[in-house]
């Protein structure tokens, strides 16, 4: 039984992005739901799928959330990486800050055979899940540091629930591996481990690179001190950012998402929600190019839950997405880092 989903999920993933009903989604979301039941009691949920992204390998756990989308659709956060595919070019800098087990990180690699990745992951087991997916790869433009960002150099705390498969922490009734938080709260009790923590300003001079082109966020609510420790890479060179936004996350910080608004409003940045077009509009955008669609939004007018691009406003480059013009601002390649497929922080 188990081992049926091997050929299912291979079927899935080659037509999901095809796939634009409400419907399709719900029989997906359903063997999704069971076959990942069913691995979550046995012993080897773990597999190597050799299609990710087309031709990569990816180590991936088909009991979890991440683990168990990527497997049934192709990737996890869909939208989001069909937007990070227009906006990516050869010569680009990439920068991952929670990067789990490598799906932006690897994805974002295979697009820029003349450019760089920086991946960060604070938490040592997903670490070592990025590296090993890293390495089966051999993808030598990657820079992986087992560090976390924030505002200030230091080593602090973090939380996962009690018990992840138990707790709100899931999503479609699975454990959601990419919730371990540097903020303590009801929903995040228990201490997972002690990891190291940089600014981020501090890590790029160290890198050596004179551009920086993409920024992913994904940290749980400590987007704001994320932000704050790049602000002089930011105000440098003027990235596009791609940021998860929770109110519950960042409430449990102490912030709002009104103050990761007021910094990136001082930085001369617009926001744009990241979403895909409705089904009865595919004729006009094509099957794939439904996904990653970007919404202009005002500080007024942002959900609760959401995944947002933010572009500074005098940027130059055009953005590759309908509805949007101007640009994401980039400068030259100079000198890289040195080392091997990936590096620990320092």
């Amino acid at each position: 039984m188990l081992e049926l989903d091997r050929y299912l999920s291979f079927m899935v993933r080659r037509i999901r992005p095809y796939l634009a009903t409400k419907y399709s989604t719900d029989i997906i979301r359903s063997l999704q739901r069971f076959y990942a039941q069913c691995y979550a009691d046995d012993r080897s949920p773990w597999t190597v799928m050799c299609d990710f992204d087309g031709d990569l390998r990816l180590k991936i756990d088909r009991s979890s959330f991440i683990g168990s989308s990527i497997y049934w659709n192709g990737y996890s956060s869909l939208n989001e990486l069909y937007l990070l595919g227009r906006l990516l070019e050869p010569h680009m800098v990439f920068v991952d800050v929670g990067a789990n087990q490598g799906e932006f990180t690897l994805y974002a690699a295979k697009r820029l055979p003349a450019g760089k990745v920086l991946a960060f992951e604070p938490v040592e087991e997903r670490y070592r899940h990025l590296i090993e997916n890293v390495q089966m790869n051999g993808l030598e433009n990657i820079c992986a540091y087992n560090v976390g960002l924030s505002d200030y150099v230091g080593e602090f705390e973090m939380y996962m629930p009690q018990d992840i498969r138990r707790s709100n922490q899931t999503f479609n009734g699975l454990a959601n591996e990419g919730t371990a938080s540097v903020f303590r709260s009801s929903a995040r009790p228990s201490k997972a481990c002690t990891a190291r923590l940089e600014t981020f300003d501090r890590v790029f001079r160290e890198s050596g690179l004179s551009r920086l082109d993409v920024i992913k966020i994904d940290v749980e609510g400590a987007e704001l001190h994320v932000l704050r420790g790049a602000r002089d890479a930011i105000d440098q060179y003027r990235p596009a950012i791609i940021m998860e936004m929770s109110a519950e996350s960042l409430e449990a910080a102490g912030h709002t998402t009104g103050d990761v608004i007021d910094f990136l409003d001082n930085l001369h940045y617009e926001l744009f929600l990241i979403g895909n077009y409705r089904s009865i509009d595919v004729w006009k955008h094509g099957f794939t190019g439904r996904y990653g669609r970007l919404t202009q939004i005002d500080r007024h007018n942002i959900p609760d839950y959401c995944n947002i691009m933010c572009r500074y406003v005098g940027s130059r480059q055009p953005v590759k997405a309908e509805g949007v013009s101007g640009n994401v601002g980039c400068a030259r390649m100079g000198r890289e880092t040195q080392g091997g497929t990936a590096s620990h922080g320092k």
